[in-house]
Protein backbone atom coordinates (compact mmCIF):
# COMPACT_ATOMS: atom_id res chain seq x y z
CA UNK A 1 0.00 0.00 0.00
CA UNK A 2 1.40 3.52 -0.93
CA UNK A 3 1.61 5.90 2.03
CA UNK A 4 0.41 9.45 1.25
CA UNK A 5 3.75 11.01 0.34
CA UNK A 6 4.18 8.00 -2.44
CA UNK A 7 1.17 8.65 -3.78
CA UNK A 8 1.51 12.35 -3.82
CA UNK A 9 4.79 11.88 -6.10
CA UNK A 10 3.26 9.45 -8.04
CA UNK A 11 0.65 11.69 -8.55
CA UNK A 12 3.18 14.24 -9.43
CA UNK A 13 4.78 11.70 -12.28
CA UNK A 14 1.02 10.81 -14.01
CA UNK A 15 -0.64 14.34 -13.73
CA UNK A 16 2.23 16.51 -14.76
CA UNK A 17 1.64 18.57 -11.58
CA UNK A 18 -1.43 19.78 -12.59
CA UNK A 19 -4.99 20.64 -11.04
CA UNK A 20 -5.38 17.31 -9.36
CA UNK A 21 -2.28 17.14 -7.97
CA UNK A 22 -2.78 20.52 -6.02
CA UNK A 23 -6.44 18.99 -4.52
CA UNK A 24 -4.21 15.85 -3.50
CA UNK A 25 -1.42 17.87 -2.11
CA UNK A 26 -4.11 20.37 -0.09
CA UNK A 27 -5.62 17.15 1.43
CA UNK A 28 -2.51 15.32 2.28
CA UNK A 29 -0.88 18.94 3.27
CA UNK A 30 -3.57 19.40 5.60
CA UNK A 31 -3.10 16.29 7.66
CA UNK A 32 0.90 16.73 7.68
CA UNK A 33 1.44 20.54 8.81
CA UNK A 34 1.11 21.11 12.22
CA UNK A 35 -1.23 23.97 13.22
CA UNK A 36 1.66 25.34 14.67
CA UNK A 37 5.18 25.79 15.83
CA UNK A 38 6.22 25.92 11.79
CA UNK A 39 9.52 28.57 11.48
CA UNK A 40 8.29 30.69 8.56
CA UNK A 41 10.61 32.29 5.97
CA UNK A 42 9.64 35.24 3.35
CA UNK A 43 10.86 34.69 0.18
CA UNK A 44 10.99 38.05 -1.90
CA UNK A 45 13.08 40.14 -4.04
CA UNK A 46 13.00 39.85 -7.95
CA UNK A 47 13.53 36.87 -10.59
CA UNK A 48 16.51 35.21 -8.76
CA UNK A 49 14.34 34.86 -5.66
CA UNK A 50 11.44 34.07 -7.70
CA UNK A 51 13.37 31.25 -9.80
CA UNK A 52 14.55 30.74 -13.37
CA UNK A 53 16.76 28.25 -12.75
CA UNK A 54 15.64 24.39 -15.06
CA UNK A 55 13.93 22.13 -12.60
CA UNK A 56 15.98 19.08 -11.97
CA UNK A 57 14.61 15.69 -10.75
CA UNK A 58 16.00 16.52 -7.47
CA UNK A 59 13.75 19.71 -7.38
CA UNK A 60 10.97 17.49 -7.54
CA UNK A 61 11.84 15.61 -4.48
CA UNK A 62 9.51 16.29 -1.67
CA UNK A 63 10.96 17.21 2.24
CA UNK A 64 7.90 15.73 4.49
CA UNK A 65 9.39 18.34 6.59
CA UNK A 66 9.39 21.40 4.14
CA UNK A 67 6.18 23.41 3.10
CA UNK A 68 4.85 26.29 0.68
CA UNK A 69 2.27 28.44 1.29
CA UNK A 70 0.81 28.14 -2.51
CA UNK A 71 -0.83 31.03 -4.52
CA UNK A 72 -4.66 29.70 -3.33
CA UNK A 73 -2.55 30.10 0.55
CA UNK A 74 -2.72 26.70 1.08
CA UNK A 75 0.14 24.82 2.46
CA UNK A 76 1.57 22.07 -0.01
CA UNK A 77 4.94 20.32 -0.13
CA UNK A 78 7.81 22.57 -1.04
CA UNK A 79 8.54 21.63 -4.97
CA UNK A 80 9.96 24.10 -7.59
CA UNK A 81 9.21 26.42 -8.90
CA UNK A 82 7.57 27.68 -5.58
CA UNK A 83 6.83 31.17 -7.47
CA UNK A 84 3.68 32.47 -9.39
CA UNK A 85 5.15 35.85 -10.86
CA UNK A 86 5.68 34.53 -14.43
CA UNK A 87 3.90 30.85 -14.96
CA UNK A 88 5.43 30.73 -18.33
CA UNK A 89 9.08 31.61 -16.93
CA UNK A 90 9.60 30.30 -13.36
CA UNK A 91 11.57 27.38 -12.37
CA UNK A 92 14.16 27.06 -9.39
CA UNK A 93 15.16 29.51 -6.90
CA UNK A 94 16.89 29.49 -3.90
CA UNK A 95 13.98 29.17 -1.85
CA UNK A 96 13.08 25.10 -1.59
CA UNK A 97 17.10 24.33 -1.11
CA UNK A 98 17.57 26.34 1.53
CA UNK A 99 14.23 24.87 3.07
CA UNK A 100 15.28 21.68 2.82
CA UNK A 101 19.05 22.97 4.46
CA UNK A 102 17.40 23.76 7.45
CA UNK A 103 14.85 21.09 7.77
CA UNK A 104 18.00 18.55 7.54
CA UNK A 105 20.03 20.69 10.11
CA UNK A 106 17.55 21.45 12.73
CA UNK A 107 15.20 17.63 12.63
CA UNK A 108 12.31 19.27 14.70
CA UNK A 109 11.82 21.98 12.63
CA UNK A 110 9.01 22.72 10.41
CA UNK A 111 9.81 24.85 7.74
CA UNK A 112 7.26 27.14 6.09
CA UNK A 113 8.38 29.03 2.72
CA UNK A 114 6.29 31.84 2.01
CA UNK A 115 6.93 33.40 -1.88
CA UNK A 116 6.17 36.36 -2.53
CA UNK A 117 8.67 37.68 -4.86
CA UNK A 118 8.51 39.40 -8.29
CA UNK A 119 10.61 39.36 -11.29
CA UNK A 120 11.79 42.46 -12.54
CA UNK A 121 10.98 45.04 -9.97
CA UNK A 122 12.59 47.51 -8.59
CA UNK A 123 13.64 48.61 -5.26
CA UNK A 124 10.76 51.55 -5.57
CA UNK A 125 8.60 49.03 -6.35
CA UNK A 126 8.77 47.04 -3.34
CA UNK A 127 8.08 50.62 -1.69
CA UNK A 128 5.70 49.84 1.17
CA UNK A 129 2.65 51.66 -0.10
CA UNK A 130 3.09 49.71 -3.30
CA UNK A 131 1.41 46.56 -4.50
CA UNK A 132 4.51 43.82 -3.89
CA UNK A 133 5.35 44.84 -0.10
CA UNK A 134 0.98 44.59 0.77
CA UNK A 135 0.85 40.84 -1.07
CA UNK A 136 4.19 39.82 1.10
CA UNK A 137 2.47 41.48 4.07
CA UNK A 138 -1.16 39.87 3.25
CA UNK A 139 0.99 36.53 2.80
CA UNK A 140 3.24 36.43 5.88
CA UNK A 141 0.54 37.50 8.20
CA UNK A 142 -1.82 34.49 6.79
CA UNK A 143 1.73 31.91 6.83
CA UNK A 144 2.02 33.39 10.65
CA UNK A 145 -1.16 31.61 11.65
CA UNK A 146 0.94 28.57 11.29
CA UNK A 147 4.09 29.69 13.43
CA UNK A 148 6.76 32.43 14.16
CA UNK A 149 9.03 34.25 11.32
CA UNK A 150 12.45 32.83 11.38
CA UNK A 151 13.78 34.79 8.15
CA UNK A 152 13.19 37.10 5.51
CA UNK A 153 15.17 36.38 2.61
CA UNK A 154 15.77 38.93 0.19
CA UNK A 155 17.17 38.40 -3.31
CA UNK A 156 17.00 41.92 -5.12
CA UNK A 157 19.25 44.63 -6.73
CA UNK A 158 19.68 44.08 -10.46
CA UNK A 159 17.05 46.82 -11.53
CA UNK A 160 18.41 48.89 -9.24
CA UNK A 161 22.47 49.17 -9.86
CA UNK A 162 22.90 52.21 -11.66
CA UNK A 163 25.10 54.79 -9.93
CA UNK A 164 22.12 56.76 -8.73
CA UNK A 165 19.75 54.14 -7.32
CA UNK A 166 22.88 52.48 -5.90
CA UNK A 167 23.65 55.01 -3.63
CA UNK A 168 20.32 55.18 -1.82
CA UNK A 169 19.57 51.69 -1.93
CA UNK A 170 20.96 50.78 1.27
CA UNK A 171 18.17 53.01 3.00
CA UNK A 172 15.17 52.15 1.12
CA UNK A 173 16.22 48.41 1.68
CA UNK A 174 16.54 49.40 5.90
CA UNK A 175 13.58 51.34 5.52
CA UNK A 176 11.51 48.44 4.36
CA UNK A 177 12.55 45.22 6.42
CA UNK A 178 12.11 48.03 9.42
CA UNK A 179 8.35 48.74 8.52
CA UNK A 180 8.27 44.74 7.30
CA UNK A 181 9.11 43.19 10.75
CA UNK A 182 6.24 45.88 12.32
CA UNK A 183 3.93 44.55 9.97
CA UNK A 184 4.49 41.34 10.63
CA UNK A 185 4.76 41.52 14.59
CA UNK A 186 8.66 40.34 14.50
CA UNK A 187 10.74 43.24 15.37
Amino acid sequence: MLSRLSLLLWLRVLSGGGLGLWAVSAAWAAETVPASGMKIFLLIGQSNMAGRGEIEPIDQVVHPRVFVLDQQQVWVPALDPLHFDKPKITGVGLGSTFGRVIADREPNAIVGLVPAAFGGTSMDEWSVDGKLYADAVRRGREALKRGTLAGILWHQGESDSAEAKAAVYADKFAAMITRLRQDLGAP
